[in-house]
């Protein structure tokens, strides 16, 4: 079989290849395949023993009753389908979901879900971007339901698929193949297990209509936290900034990760705060030697391979000596195993190159509702671009009492708001009560940096503010004891 790797280069599976799903005691796992050899592989989630040159082309869970969410068209037992044979079961796959489509709506609205009629009517003013193409829908359409879905009790797991020459559409079981029709997206009617309502989950801009007294409806990115700590940095308290070992304790911690993101000159994304060894690059890296570095270099201008030529980690102690700088793919590989949020700042403005990379990137690991995109004002040129490429992407807006203006920062806000995303404000702790009001009442949620002591949250413990950024100090923890006083 083959198959399209996030690289956009075909790789070659060997036929009749036997993979065999071993899930080591761990609870999920990933099917990767060595771009090299074209090898298949299985390796659970907390291992994290993938070949570098490698992707991941699906996901298995070993819950009650396993099941594998794959990307692309994987043999199974000879059977290239919908279905897939684990333990001697069958098990529904969702194969033909391709996960580089996105639609958007014009702001205000939405594809409208008629609950009573199971229709799902796209407007005019809808866009479908697959690759890097664009398809804009000039007249109503109207995704009629299947009999299998107008006749179910409920719809568990329905997908939404669309046909791109004749504009039309229709709203199908997960398992219903119907070709010439591309996934959309998915659309659930279901018992919560976690929660006692009925409700309706979609991961495309929905609007529902006609909802019974019991049913409710939310975005699948819609986070279940009303408040959350966001670790600075990872922790970094006598461990290394921005390390796989400073996020490992923010998840142990609890506190959802932050971090920053450049590209070196072979276009590999990695997690360092600072760019130059002119802005702070110094105070964290070494020689190999452990002896302080005197070169004068940029990180988009060295490899990979010359950045591995410094110590990471030495500088926060001899356990940590030998530490290389951590990619993008391997602190993704920590989202995806610990199932966490994570704000990750563009340090640099990206080339188009770099656009490709980092969409692919996320694509592949799946964590475009678990990441969310932070700039600086100054850089909203980065924001714009984001949007383009990946119009799903959560977006985290920072500013400053000097940088902001109402208007202004008005502006930008709804320009990253494509009504598929969650777009929030990162407000600095200098900005007054009033200034980060308007933002709230102006529809956006907010969170504050930095929150390092019971002072900063008393602040603004007036107002529903969602994220706390700190370096430790348990903000999260000072703001709910207050507000519930």
């Amino acid at each position: 079989m083959i198959f399209r790797t996030y690289h956009h280069k075909l790789t070659k599976i060997p036929d009749n290849y036997e993979l065999v799903l071993d899930n080591k005691g761990y609870s999920n796992g990933y099917i990767y395949v060595d771009l090299t050899t074209g090898i298949p592989g299985y390796e659970p989630y907390l291992y994290n023993k993938m070949p570098d040159n490698s992707a991941i082309i699906g996901y298995v869970a070993w819950s009650s009753q396993p099941y594998v969410d794959g990307k692309v068209e994987i043999l199974f037992y000879g059977q290239l389908g919908n279905y897939v044979i684990i333990d001697g079961r069958y098990h529904a796959t969702s194969r033909d979901f391709l996960s580089n489509i996105y639609v958007t709506v014009g702001k205000g609205e939405g594809l409208v879900f008629d609950c009573t009629e199971r229709t799902v009517t796209f407007p005019i003013s809808t866009n479908i971007f697959y690759g890097n193409n664009v398809h804009a829908v000039k007249q109503e359409v109207v995704a009629v339901p299947t009999e299998q879905i107008k006749n179910g009790v409920t719809m568990q797991h329905a997908k939404i698929v669309y046909n791109l020459k004749d504009d039309t559409a229709k709203v199908v079981q997960n398992f219903e193949d119907i070709p010439n029709y591309i996934t959309l997206g998915y659309l659930d009617t279901n018992i919560g297990f976690n929660e006692p309502y009925t409700k309706v989950v979609s991961n495309l801009p929905i609007k529902a209509i006609n909802l019974p007294e019991n049913l409710s409806f939310k975005f699948r990115s819609e986070r279940k936290e009303k408040t959350y700590n966001i670790l600075h940095y990872g922790y970094h308290n006598g461990v290394p900034h921005e390390s796989k070992q400073a996020f490992l304790k923010s998840i142990e911690m609890g506190y959802d990760l932050d971090g920053d993101i450049v590209f070196t000159k072979d276009n590999i994304p990695i997690l360092s705060h600072s760019n130059s060894t002119t802005t702070g690059l110094l105070e964290r890296i070494r020689n190999l030697d452990g002896t302080e570095v005197t070169d004068v270099f940029d990180i988009n201008n060295k490899t990979y391979d010359e950045l591995c030529q410094y110590d990471w980690g030495i500088y926060m102690g001899e356990q940590y000596k030998g530490m290389k700088p951590l990619k993008l793919e391997d602190f993704f590989k920590l989202v995806r195993a610990y199932d966490c949020y994570a704000y990750l700042e563009f340090k640099t403005r990206l080339s188009n190159d770099n656009w490709e990379i980092l969409r692919n990137l996320v694509n592949s690991y799946q964590v475009i509702d678990r990441i969310y995109w932070e700039s600086f004002t100054d850089r909203f040129y980065n924001i714009k671009k984001l949007v383009w490429y990946m119009p799903n992407a959560n977006i985290s807006l920072i500013t400053m009492d000097s940088m902001y203006q109402k208007d202004e920062f008005r502006s930008m806000l709804d320009q990253a708001n494509t009504s598929t995303n969650v777009v929030t404000a990162m407000v600095a702790s200098d900005m007054s009560v009033e200034k980060v009001k308007e933002i709230i009442d102006y529809g956006y949620q907010v969170d504050i940096w930095v929150a390092n002591d019971r002072a900063t949250v008393e602040k603004y413990s007036s107002l529903p503010i969602s994220g706390w950024a700190t370096d430790g100090f348990d903000a999260k923890k000072v703001y709910q004891d207050i507000i519930s006083q």
